[in-house]
């Protein structure tokens, strides 16, 4: 469902001569076939969020072991590294690699190798002996360093790797689905005319306020210094912060109401008609039987049943 819906949207955009140069989406294994097969002049990206949810996931359950505890300490730099050869590889592949790959030496306490073409020495500053001394460093040939190995170093995560040069994501929609939300509440039942409006409203919404600038203090000694919240995300399970962007605008509505009055009036222009769908009652198949036959007919295998008690034990036994 998920990959014929991928179909449909993208057919359609390029149905109303919109251009798309690049997607970004997870690691759907059928959608990155599609891509390959049917939309190869388009460029396809994958999440940095979802792969790196994908390593943790997978190294959590291997630091679950006590002979890996030790890679507990690593997994949240190992994830921050992703992010960071992501954003710093420039769309070369071949760096985005060799960046990726110099964790191996880094957990080493190794900061040096010739092993590579381009990126052969950590590029963090020299870290000092008591930093050297706080850091849990793998050994190699231990099971935490192997079972870190299984995982940063699969042939797969390396392959995957070249889908995300550029760096994308797709927390843009994320917040578009959460704001959806708000105007097509699920737990609320709308007609299908409704809907069509509602995520029309959610989609002008959105579009209008793409690119707010983070929020700055307006008073007090941090007068004019950015504007963070703190947060606890359930999936880190630790406290961070979060920006604070400037309010949201909602210029278009006056507009909106504008050409509403216009259309009543008969000076501005009547928009297309939202076309009308046959919408099936429910999911039956078959037209509805008599209700008292239904109650009649219906036989279940939760009957009564008596107890018989004997010295040994309890028997039950049905009627």
């Amino acid at each position: 469902m998920e990959k014929e819906g991928f179909v449909r949207c993208l057919d359609s955009l390029e149905d109303d001569d919109i251009e798309v140069s690049m997607i970004t989406t997870d690691r759907h294994t059928g959608i990155t076939s599609t891509m390959q097969k049917d939309y190869s002049h388009i460029v396809h990206q994958y999440d940095v969020w979802h792969l790196s949810k994908s390593i943790i996931k997978k190294l959590n359950k291997k630091a679950k072991l006590k002979k890996n505890e030790d890679l507990c300490h690593w997994i949240q730099s190992i994830s921050n590294h992703l992010w960071w050869c992501a954003a710093t590889c420039n769309g070369d592949v071949v760096l985005l690699r060799e960046k990726w790959k110099s964790i191996v030496h880094h957990i080493q306490n190794k900061h040096s190798w010739r092993d590579a073409t381009v990126f052969k020495r950590c590029a963090h500053p020299r870290l000092t002996r008591r930093e050297v001394r706080q850091k849990c460093w793998l050994k190699p040939g231990t099971s935490a360093y192997v079972a870190f190995e299984e995982v940063v170093l699969a042939p797969k995560l390396l392959n995957d790797l070249a889908k995300l040069t550029k760096f994308s994501h797709t927390g843009g929609l994320e917040v578009y689905h959460s704001l959806l939300l708000k105007y097509c509440p699920k737990r609320q039942h709308f007609s299908y005319k409704g809907m069509v409006a509602r995520t029309q409203l959610a989609a002008l919404d959105n579009n209008n306020n793409t690119g707010r600038q983070q929020a700055v203090i307006q008073e007090g000694e941090r007068q004019g210094k950015a504007r963070y919240r703190q947060c606890f995300p359930k999936m880190q399970k630790r406290w961070t912060r979060k920006k604070v962007f400037e309010k949201k605008k909602y210029n278009f509505l006056a507009e909106l109401q504008k050409n509403v009055l216009g259309m009543c009036t008969g000076i501005g222009n009547i928009p297309d008609p939202v076309p009308e769908v046959e919408l099936p009652a429910n999911i039956a198949t078959i037209p509805a039987p008599n209700k008292q036959d239904l109650i009649d007919k219906h036989r279940s295998r939760f009957n009564p049943f008596t107890v018989m008690r004997t010295n040994s034990s309890t028997l039950q036994r049905s009627l």
